[in-house]
């Protein structure tokens, strides 16, 4: 299984490729008919004013991605640097002022139209008793950052750490199977070419989970439904 280890063991240090799975875990949620409002800003190593990946949703209300306009800044690197990492990103330096007036630009755009969710995902993994106090610090910085750019700081924000990401990976198998997260292959039988969003990779299940699927196709297959 997926835990908060092997994540943190895969990704940390990594932004790049950090980043990209937090793009495709968040695709896993996005439904069909919204994901064209979902963007990330590909380049790398530069300053981009807090926001990595941005969604506007209409109607989710997953945790993940709550129902408005989501922003979230991803960062992979190693305990014990959230706080100035936060501080970096949000308040930066004077070189970097055109990109750090972004975030604010979107909030000052939106007019308070719909709600504005700020996502701050890290591999931190900080102690549980520390959370709060993290939650509260990256508050202060957001009020801050939008204050100086004369947007409105009213603005929903959370960390989202990486035993909360566990969770939300678990019930993405092919999401899982690209990413290299299973410590061994999933064996059994091939149901038929069910791959991962690389497509190169089939994706194998075992007897009782094939035994689920067979009957499910069945039960379609009764009332001529096509899949």
């Amino acid at each position: 299984s997926v835990n908060t280890a092997k994540l943190i063991q895969k990704f940390q240090s990594n932004g790049d490729k950090f980043e990209i799975f937090i793009y495709d875990l968040l695709s896993c949620y996005v439904p069909n008919n919204q994901f064209l409002n979902l963007h990330r800003d590909h380049r790398s190593n530069v300053s981009d004013g807090g926001i990595d990946i941005k969604i506007t949703a209409e109607s989710i209300n997953e945790g993940l991605i709550n129902c408005g306009i989501n922003l979230y800044q991803i960062k992979s690197s190693r305990d014990g640097k959230l706080k100035r990492e936060i501080t970096e990103e949000l308040l930066g330096t004077e070189k970097n002022l055109q990109n750090r007036e972004k975030l604010a630009e979107i909030v000052k755009n939106n007019n308070g139209e719909k709600p504005i969710n700020y996502f701050y995902v890290t591999l931190n993994n900080s102690k549980i008793v520390d959370r709060e106090e993290e939650k509260n610090f990256l508050k202060k910085m957001l009020a801050e950052c939008l204050t100086k750019y004369g947007a409105n700081p009213n603005v929903n924000c959370d960390i989202i750490y990486p035993d909360q990401l566990a969770l939300y990976v678990k019930t993405c198998i092919a999401l899982c199977v690209n990413h290299d997260l299973y410590d061994t292959p999933l064996c059994g039988v091939v149901y038929d070419r069910w791959q991962g969003f690389d497509g190169q990779r089939t994706f194998c299940l075992d007897n009782k989970r094939q035994n689920i699927f067979q009957t499910i196709k069945e039960e379609i297959e009764k009332d001529n439904f096509f899949i």
